[in-house]
């Protein structure tokens, strides 16, 4: 049997940039981080039968590939050949759908499996590209491509993605008190909404891209940079602001997210008590909410003033190795 360990990530500025809309005019530049909660793959041949059986929110049973429902397992599965049954189960430390980049965290762990299934030797790039080639030409998906990078590498990451589309990842350089005072200002809360990443861009990016959202986008851009030496440096108090400024512009794009008065009601709370500034995971519109806070006395108390209203925690560390298989 073969298990692959996929972490989920975080997002912390510049999102939207990697989408091609943009990027392949103006460069994008993102960064995020891989946390400790995961998206898991178990693999196994089966050699008396020729069924494959896929097990996730529901269990597919298909003798012809064709067949599969799932649209992920449908175009990988089909693209390979196998002379034996096939079991595959996947199951999350979060719900599907909730901006940790779950999509992307699940097709980077399939390849992975596979690749050990079949002796082939990816590297984590190869990963991440096989897993944007998937998501973005063959199911046409609208979104961006810094998931797949994140997911497959680990750890706190700044990306380029070039004109011609051509992606570079670069571990960002941090040291590891910086690094332990950032987790301790940190904060995830979990919305209970659930919505399609790719619906929410397709809205955004539906139309050729007008010059007030390319500045919008530019000016996001800018913030993301700025973003990565506030961690270097440690200036938490600086991150919390460049977070504020993110969410104000992100906002702007989305008229899901500005009409929304559940979602602005619980930053307005989260601001005054303890938070700096934060932005919702992902395209926006539900899932979680990142807060960043002064110090720890003061993430408590935002996650005491938050868990009062309903909204569950959700207790995180950062993680540096990107996607794992384990031969069982």
């Amino acid at each position: 049997m073969i298990l692959v360990k996929t972490p989920l990530r975080i997002t912390f500025g510049g999102g939207g940039t990697d989408i091609f809309d943009f990027s392949d005019f103006h460069n994008g530049y993102c960064i995020g981080a891989t946390i400790n909660k995961y998206c898991y793959i178990t693999l196994n041949k089966n050699f008396y039968d020729k069924y494959t059986i896929l097990k996730y929110s529901i269990t597919e049973k298909v003798l012809n590939k064709s067949n599969i429902k799932h649209p992920i397992f449908n175009k990988v599965l089909n693209s390979i050949k196998y002379n034996h049954g096939l079991e595959i189960s996947t199951f999350m430390d979060v719900p599907s759908s909730s901006g940790l980049g779950s999509s992307s965290s699940f097709s980077v762990g399939l390849f992975n499996a596979l690749s050990q299934m079949n002796k082939d030797k990816l590297s984590k790039k190869r990963l991440a590209e096989k897993s944007v080639n998937l998501e973005r030409y063959e199911l046409k998906e609208k979104g961006g491509v810094q998931d797949q990078y994140l997911c497959s590498y680990g750890g706190i990451n700044e990306l380029l993605i070039m004109k011609n589309r051509k992606v570079k990842i670069k571990k960002i350089n941090i040291s590891d008190k910086n690094i332990t005072k950032l987790e301790n200002c940190l904060s995830l809360f979990y919305l209970g909404l659930r919505r399609s990443s790719n619906k929410i861009q397709s809205n955004i990016y539906k139309k050729k891209l007008s010059k007030k959202k390319i500045i919008t986008l530019s000016k996001m851009k800018d913030i993301a940079i700025m973003s990565k030496l506030a961690i270097q440096n440690g200036n938490v108090r600086e991150f919390g602001e460049y977070l504020n400024e993110n969410w104000v512009l992100k906002k702007s794009l989305n008229r899901e997210i500005v009409s929304s008065s559940k979602l602005n009601e619980i930053y307005k709370i989260a601001l005054n008590s303890g938070a700096m500034g934060g932005k919702i995971v992902g395209a926006g519109g539900g899932g979680f909410y990142l807060f960043c806070s002064l110090n720890h006395n003061n993430k408590k108390n935002l996650i005491s003033k938050l868990n009062k209203i309903g909204l569950k925690n959700l207790d995180f560390k950062f993680e540096f190795e990107g996607t794992n298989k384990y031969v069982l």
